[in-house]
């Protein structure tokens, strides 16, 4: 006769998960940079995934690995683990957490500790995404940890010239945008501010 034991109540006597528990997530996007289409909100997060990390307040990594977030799926009627043994519990003391969309299972990494200093670096070498990142410091055990996601990246939505000279016809030749990039690291450190290291070889952005 084996007897099984667990110090908390994850496992119930009938042998189905207790999620009672469970460290679990709501997620929240603010309104998209410009009226045209493309901007991640959260209508579009919930077709695909976000991955989130976890530190104990000792700021050691609880939740997730350096090299690994933890899969956030949507399920129809809230946020769940994609893969059901990354599920952790709720350790005695409080959590600070950092998330990102969308969600990949690589290329992205996450400090051991986040006592100081850049905490999760999310790579762009697409160019193409709506980025989202979100830091929740210091939070208790509750039911679902509040996720308020905000745009990582900039968008222009048009260039306006204005001439206040009367019946004057301006023709623009060519713009040039300074200091914009497509491409690089978006880096998050321990208190939820964004910073950027760009692509060497990705330059300004000149419209004729």
């Amino acid at each position: 006769l084996f007897v099984l034991a667990s110090c908390t109540n994850e496992i119930n006597e009938e042998g189905f998960v207790d999620k009672e528990n469970t460290i679990s997530f709501k997620a929240y996007s603010n309104k998209t940079r410009a009226y045209q289409g493309g901007d991640a909100d959260i209508s579009v997060m919930k077709t695909g995934s976000f991955g989130v990390v976890g530190y104990t307040s000792d700021n050691n990594i609880y939740l997730g690995s350096t090299n690994k977030a933890i899969e956030q799926s949507w399920n129809s009627t809230s946020w769940d683990y994609a893969t059901p043994s990354d599920l952790k519990y709720w350790p005695a003391n409080s959590m600070d957490f950092y998330a990102y969309f969308p969600y990949s299972a690589q290329g992205d990494v996450f400090a051991q500790s986040d006592a100081s200093g850049d905490v999760m670096t999310i790579t762009n070498e697409s160019g193409n995404q709506d980025i989202l990142f979100a830091h929740a410091a210091d939070i208790s055990q509750t039911n679902y940890v509040p996720l308020y996601f905000k745009h990582a990246l900039s968008k222009l939505k048009a260039v306006y010239i204005k001439v206040n000279a009367v019946d004057v016809q301006v023709e623009v030749q060519k713009i040039t945008f300074l200091n914009t990039s497509t491409k690089g690291k978006i880096k998050v450190d321990y208190s939820g501010n964004a910073s950027y290291e760009t692509t060497l070889n990705d330059a300004p952005r000149f419209f004729d």
